[in-house]
C-alpha cells in the first residue's frame, strides 16, 4: 500500500489527472485608470537576487500607475510590512506625497 501511494505521488500522469480541491478562480477585474500622477501606486518585490556587499537580496518596486515612473529600493527578503511602510514613507511619500490608493499582489507580508 505504501509503494502504491509513493508511485501515485511521483507519477506525472496521476498528478495531472487528479481532481482539484481548490475553488475555480473568478474572473479578473481591471483596475481603474489612475486620475493623476502618484495618486495610485503599485508595489511588488523582486526576490532571490544575489546578495550585495551590504547583504541585500531583494528589491521593492514602487510604481506610479499613471506615469509608470518607478522607484527601486534594495531591501532584505525578510522585510516586514512595517519596514515596507517605512521604506514607502522614505521613498515615495517624502517626494510625491500620499497616494489615494496602494495596489499590491496580496503578498503574505501584507495579508498576514
Amino acid at each position: 500500500s505504501a509503494k502504491v501511494k509513493a508511485f501515485i505521488r511521483e507519477c506525472p500522469q496521476c498528478q495531472s489527472n487528479k481532481a482539484s480541491t481548490q475553488l475555480p478562480a473568478g474572473l479578473l477585474h481591471p483596475l481603474q485608470i489612475a486620475p493623476a500622477p502618484w495618486s495610485s501606486v503599485s508595489l511588488d518585490f523582486i526576490t532571490d537576487l544575489p546578495k550585495t556587499v551590504a547583504g541585500f537580496d531583494c528589491i521593492i518596486v514602487f510604481v506610479d500607475r499613471f506615469s509608470k515612473m518607478a522607484h527601486f529600493v534594495a531591501c532584505h527578503k525578510t522585510i516586514t510590512a512595517a519596514e515596507t511602510g517605512q521604506l514607502f514613507l522614505a521613498t515615495v511619500f517624502r517626494i510625491h506625497g500620499m497616494p489615494k490608493d496602494l495596489v499590491s499582489d496580496r503578498d503574505p507580508r501584507f495579508t498576514s
